[in-house]
């Protein structure tokens, strides 16, 4: 006999006798999340993603136990969920975004640089994230990296050009390329209000 996807208890005894059976795991755990019992699809959607690793998308696993932690307010236990799964979910920008947010909130430096890092890739016209980025890299000594970053960021047209020509000094600067780091920081000055 088929149950119904609201049939709330025997979707519950149907994922307990079978806790090996991913589909009876996420059936229970989507229709606890859909009305707002999300600590008591926690355990569904955890032997759930115990069993499916890879399960991605918005509605899997993982994104739902982060969508869980960040409405419960654990935020470290949302971060851990939203990395495994870009893991394999390697285009979801939405997650990336997300995570770069939270780990931005509690300065997970790897963490940041993952997510920055996924979001360039997956948005190559999001020229804060490339600001942000080479940011990070010029505070690691990696002005190399950083100067990429801003040469992107700068030829996106950034809201504040003045900043960008002088993220782009500072990189030059660090690189020991004077005359480019004077040129950067002259057209800073023009450009500044």
């Amino acid at each position: 006999a088929k149950i119904a996807d609201d049939d709330l208890p025997a979707l519950r005894a149907r994922a307990e006798a079978q806790p090996k059976h991913y589909p009876s795991q996420m059936a229970v755990a989507s229709e606890l999340v859909r009305t707002q019992q999300g600590a008591a699809a926690k355990p569904f959607l955890q032997r759930a993603a115990a069993l499916a690793p890879p399960a991605g998308g918005e509605d899997g696993p993982f994104a739902l136990l982060a969508t869980i932690a960040i409405q419960t307010g654990d935020k470290a236990e949302a971060r851990k969920n939203l990395r495994h799964l870009l893991d394999y979910n390697h285009d979801n920008i939405a997650a990336a975004r997300t995570l770069a947010t939270l780990a931005l909130e509690a300065n997970a430096g790897d963490e940041i640089d993952f997510a920055l890092t996924r979001i360039a890739d997956l948005d190559p016209f999001d020229g804060e994230a490339h600001t942000q980025l080479g940011r990070r890299q010029i505070a690691k000594g990696n002005a190399d990296r950083a100067l990429i970053e801003f040469k992107a960021a700068l030829a996106l047209g950034p809201a504040n050009m003045a900043d960008a020509r002088t993220d782009l000094g500072e990189a030059y600067l660090k690189l020991g390329r004077k005359d480019e780091a004077k040129k950067e920081a002259f057209a800073a000055l023009e450009l500044a209000p």
